[in-house]
């Protein structure tokens, strides 16, 4: 056990749950249902009443469709501009508000989740909130209101506190966000000929993840990302798959790239990585869940790195392109099957916060 994790592993001894509750858990992007399936099936196993809801962003719709989960959408995305965050975020919290005032919910739970915060503050319900990247900027709404926040290892309070973190509401969890759901995952050998029958997958399967234009940590255009795509496509060894964050994206790249493979179905994420050779995202989850499964990762994101992100690269898996003239050396070939074992540890400790 590595010395630095050892006082995390502790605190799961002797946590004793608490008398059923009524827990609220809010998801306002596609990554965020991934990570709380798990949780949401072990709350309801032991007898807790949940209650669900999701802004319709990304995929998150269909994605509560297709891992079955009885959730209410409220809300949508409320473009760029910060104006129009703020009057998004605040309508949103009303509406959230109105859905779970008469519930008598116990608790809420989400991954930093600003709508969904201030709902459940405005009618008295204890909050906490999961984050991986400190650097988000409305860090300060569920920093500062939440009564848990949890984070990975790698957090720094000083890095936090600016945005209202404080030590006795800090708790790190012994691994990354990604584990959470990876911890029983198995490998799904037959995934490319069963959701992608057409491409041609004796190629270097290569997964693209375009940058998040719409999120408020990267209002701003990749300057080499198209150049990259470029190179991708010219490569007769390389089948590229996009995956655009909004429709809208996909239509916008299929302009500039007609022979671009674009995919808008919902998938398992967790099994597109697994079964790739290689991804290249401008985002975080896809690139951290890439670490976890053992496929090369290189990530382009363009805003300030993240805790998370920078230990990984220090560990090698995840490498950084910084610009046009590092894509050469994106290591293309045919990724070797792995015995892919991820530790339950983070999955337990997350569970034993929520319900301890």
């Amino acid at each position: 056990m590595k010395e630095h994790l050892r006082p995390f592993y502790q605190l799961l001894e002797g946590v004793e749950t608490k008398e059923k509750m009524r827990i609220w858990i809010d998801l306002s992007n596609s990554p965020h249902i991934l990570f709380f399936v798990p949780i949401i099936r072990e709350l309801e196993k032991r007898g807790h009443s949940l209650f669900l809801t999701h802004r319709d962003f990304a995929q998150t719709s269909s994605l509560c469709e297709l891992y079955n989960l009885d959730s209410r959408c409220i809300g949508k995305h409320g473009g760029k501009g910060i104006w129009k965050k703020i009057k998004n975020i605040s309508g949103r919290a009303l509406a959230l508000r109105n859905f779970a005032r008469k519930l008598k919910i116990d608790l809420a739970v989400s991954h930093n989740s600003y709508a969904h915060c201030l709902a459940a503050k405005s009618l008295g319900i204890r909050y906490i909130t999961v984050m991986d990247y400190e650097h988000q900027p409305a860090n300060h709404i569920n920093f500062r209101l939440s009564d848990i926040i949890l984070t990975p290892f790698t957090f720094q309070i000083q890095e936090v506190s600016k945005f209202g973190a404080t030590q006795k509401k800090l708790r790190k969890y012994p691994g990354l966000k990604e584990e959470v759901y990876l911890w029983n995952f198995d490998k799904d050998t037959d995934f490319w000929s069963n959701e992608y029958p057409e491409l041609e997958t004796n190629k270097v399967m290569c997964v693209i993840r375009p940058p998040a234009t719409m999120a408020a940590y990267h209002n701003f255009e990749n300057p080499f990302f198209n150049k990259l795509t470029a190179h991708l496509l010219a490569n007769p060894d390389v089948q590229p798959v996009f995956f655009p964050r909004t429709i809208e994206q996909g239509i916008e790249y299929k302009k500039k790239f007609p022979n671009l493979y674009i995919s808008h179905k919902s998938v398992d994420g967790t099994q597109l990585v697994a079964n790739a050779d290689l991804v290249i995202s401008a985002g975080g989850t896809m690139n951290r869940e890439a670490a976890v499964l053992r496929t090369p990762a290189y990530t382009v994101y363009a805003g300030k790195m993240g805790s998370v992100d920078r230990h990984l690269m220090q560990e090698g898996k995840i490498k950084l392109i910084r610009g046009a003239d590092e894509i050469r050396k994106i290591i293309i070939k045919k990724k070797k099957t792995y015995d892919i074992r991820v530790d339950k540890k983070t999955f337990d400790y997350i569970i034993n916060v929520i319900v301890g």
